[in-house]
This record gives structure tokens, C-alpha cells and sequence, in this order.
């Protein structure tokens, strides 16, 4: 699960009132990046110390390339190596492995004054069955976010529900087979359905940008 984070003045976001779009907005154009006290005073001394050393790793193309070889070597082995994963990098970059664990961490930096969305973002998938499993995990995603001060918004890609290559060709407005013109009302029909689901539980949905093909 996917975790990001936006910091909100303490006078748009509080323990009683959940915000508005307008007020999100308002907040993030008040956002000061430079001021670091702010920014990371969710985070200990430790955990900033690990999170520099990780960036200053990542930074070398060359330490990427070897450490990527030796982790495709240890996972082909069978070597359990999951755990220093969770810890050291994927901890830095999601906020959980299932919604229940990022609720947790959306709940911590809450203390900070800052809310999260859960960004369920698998993509690249072709069969339908993976399609239909992303919908409802997303809809599960603005069940966490009803009534949730921690989790103002929803949000969700198209490509998550839908292959890149039928996006690709009704963007360039091209002639569908009568298996494509289905795909693509299942496809339309996911996206009604997610934002049907949040509109009941009024919460208000964002759809992410799309990479390589807009629709």
C-alpha cells in the first residue's frame, strides 16, 4: 500500500472536523518545504539518521545496480531477507502492506498535523480478474477514509483498472473490436462504481494522473 502525506495548518485540519477540499487546497499552498523542523518532527533521530543514509545510498547508480543483483541473488536463493526490506526501505517509502498497517501510520503522523492518503497503486495488469480485484481494494481504501480525520481523501489511477494499451488506443481515438468495446464498458464501469462507493460514503476522490495515456 502506497502512503502520502500532505502537512495541514492546525487550523484546517483538528480533532473534530474533517477538511473540505477547499481547505486542503488552501493548506497545501502554505506549505514551506524548506523549513525541515517541521517538515520531519514526526520523525525521531534515529529515524532520520536511517532515512539519510538510505537517500545517500540510493544516490549511487552503482550501489543501486549491485544491491538490486544481490537482492534478485538472495530472494532466488530462498534467503529471508523480507524483513530488512520492510525495515530499512520499504518503511521509508509505503506506509504499510495492507490498510490496517497504513491506518496505523496515518494515525502517527496525524499527531503532527499532517494527513495521508492509502494509494493503493498496483498497475500494469491484463486480465480482468486483477482489474476487478484493484476496484474493490480501492473502495476499501475510501472505507478506511470515511469518518477518518487522519485520511482526508481518496485516490485512485485508471491504469490500475484498465490495461495500458486499451487506454493508449481510445486516447488516440482509434477503432475498438467488439472484445475491446467491452473491456473498455467494464473499465468506465469501474471507474462509476469507485466513485459512486465514494460518493456514499462521502468522501471526496481524487484520480491520479496518468502516465502514458490520458483519457
Amino acid at each position: 500500500m502506497l502512503f502520502r502525506s500532505e502537512r495541514y495548518d492546525g487550523t484546517v485540519q483538528n480533532q473534530n472536523e474533517k477538511p473540505q477540499n477547499k481547505d486542503i487546497f488552501a493548506a497545501m499552498s502554505n506549505v514551506n518545504f524548506e523549513n525541515t523542523a517541521v517538515a520531519f518532527q514526526h520523525k525521531n533521530n534515529s529515524q532520520l539518521k536511517r532515512s539519510y543514509w538510505l537517500f545517500k545510498l540510493i544516490a549511487s547508480p552503482a550501489l543501486v545496480k549491485v544491491g538490486s543483483a544481490l537482492t534478485n541473488l538472495a530472494v532466488g536463493m530462498g534467503i529471508p531477507i523480507g524483513w530488512a526490506i520492510k525495515k530499512n526501505i520499504f518503511s521509508q517509502f509505503c506506509g504499510g502492506v495492507n490498510i490496517s498497517e497504513s491506518k496505523k501510520a496515518a494515525h502517527h503522523l496525524a499527531k503532527s498535523g499532517i494527513g495521508s492518503i492509502l494509494d493503493y497503486s498496483v498497475e500494469g495488469k491484463e486480465n480482468e480478474k486483477d482489474f476487478d480485484f484493484t476496484a474493490e481494494e480501492i473502495k476499501r481504501t475510501i472505507d478506511a477514509a470515511e469518518n477518518n480525520n487522519d485520511i482526508p481523501f481518496s485516490v485512485f489511477k485508471v491504469t490500475g483498472i484498465c490495461r495500458f494499451s486499451l487506454l493508449e488506443k481510445v486516447n488516440a481515438k482509434q477503432a475498438l473490436s467488439t472484445n475491446e468495446e467491452a473491456e473498455w464498458e467494464r473499465a468506465v464501469g469501474r471507474v462509476f462504481s469507485i466513485c459512486e462507493h465514494a460518493h456514499k460514503k462521502n468522501v471526496s476522490l481524487f484520480i491520479d494522473e496518468i502516465g502514458r495515456a490520458h483519457v
